[in-house]
């Protein structure tokens, strides 16, 4: 299905007819109320790459260039030496189980954020590619992914054991840790998964076959049942639930061969009425329910009203506490849709 966006510059809408990035033919649907934010709100960079929100409720907003609170009604933004950030370019971000924010960054820097102030959490130039995924294991250790550079592991003093080599001869996307403390790695050649021991090493288990040899571009649990969404370069959406062993992992695609309309998957966000948000940068956002097993993915109206997000850039979907979605957009900004009226928090 293909939707259209409106981005406008009006604080409040209602998604209705409106029409940014390319036309669809009205259809009755649930309307959605939609606030966009850019430059005249104060989000001075428009390129926005993870979400995420604080034990406080501020939400901090990643970019190309510094990184962005805000508190509800105005944004601060954090950029340079005097932020305490590794970079200002940021690419992706976590909170952990004690409530720090960490953001991963392009060039191969790590912060990590406790009080609201932040500090580099590696030294300088110990990986140097991209920051794909940030996760936490069952010790409370935190696992940094690279594209390019393997991975890190560090404990809550932020010492650190790099694994350089592991995946070896494979660019990293996304990075996942299960309750059973098996680490799901995202690759540009499918899913990897391997088993972390007691002392924190990991060992490579097995490639999942059934998943697709596509890049996995983000792995999202599900929000009560076990398992995971997998988002792919250009086969669609992947539900993978991991088993004792490999013959137990459980696989189901969604892809255009059987009628999932969306195949390059950029991000993935399951809401608790276990509606599935799907982010692309092809075909924008599409909402679908997975309430009822027997009807898995079936596409609900579209998003917003009459329209929705049509065919711009969905970096990322991230769901606040207030149960508003919050969208990146790339070189559009940063929208928030509620189904009624805004959670109007202003915090300081």
């Amino acid at each position: 299905m293909h939707f259209a966006a409106q981005l406008s510059r009006y604080r409040i809408l209602i998604f209705l007819l409106a029409v940014l990035c390319s036309a669809v033919t009205p259809l009755a649907a649930q309307s959605y109320k939609l606030e966009t934010f850019s430059e005249e709100e104060g989000l001075t960079n428009r390129y926005v790459y993870t979400l995420n929100q604080d034990l406080e409720g501020f939400l901090w907003i990643g970019t190309g260039n510094g990184l962005f609170r805000y508190d509800g009604a105005e944004f601060e933004v954090y950029r340079g030496d005097s932020a305490g950030l590794a970079e200002d370019f940021i690419t992706t971000s976590f909170r952990d189980s004690r409530n720090k924010l960490w953001f991963g960054h392009f060039e191969g820097g790590v912060s990590v954020m406790e009080k609201q102030k932040a500090r580099p959490a590696i030294p300088n130039n110990l990986v140097t590619s991209r920051i794909s995924g940030i996760a936490e294991d069952v010790q409370g250790n935190v696992w940094i992914a690279s594209q390019r550079n393997g991975l890190l592991r560090l404990n809550e003093s932020l010492e650190y054991e790099h694994f350089p080599n592991i995946p070896a001869n494979t660019i990293v996307l996304s990075l996942a840790i299960t309750p059973q403390n098996k680490m799901l790695l995202g690759t540009d050649e499918g899913l990897k998964v391997y088993a972390i021991n007691a002392k924190g090493i990991p060992s490579f288990s097995h490639d999942v076959d059934s998943v697709p040899l596509s890049g996995i571009q983000c792995i999202v649990p599900h929000h009560r049942r076990p398992g995971y969404w997998l988002g792919t370069q250009d086969m669609g959406l992947v539900e993978f639930i991991p088993g004792s062993n490999k013959l137990n992992d459980q696989v189901r695609r969604f892809s255009t061969e059987n009628g999932f309309p969306i195949e390059n998957i950029r991000s993935v966000y399951e809401d608790a009425e276990e509606n599935v948000w799907v982010g692309s940068l092809t075909e924008g956002l599409a909402k679908f329910s997975d309430k009822d097993v027997s009807d898995r993915l079936r596409p609900i109206d579209p998003v917003a009203g009459t329209d929705t997000v049509g065919r711009c850039q969905v970096e990322c979907i991230f769901g606040d506490k207030f149960g508003q979605v919050w969208l990146g957009i790339y070189n559009l900004g940063m929208v928030c849709m509620a189904e009624e009226e805004f959670s109007r928090y202003i915090l300081k």
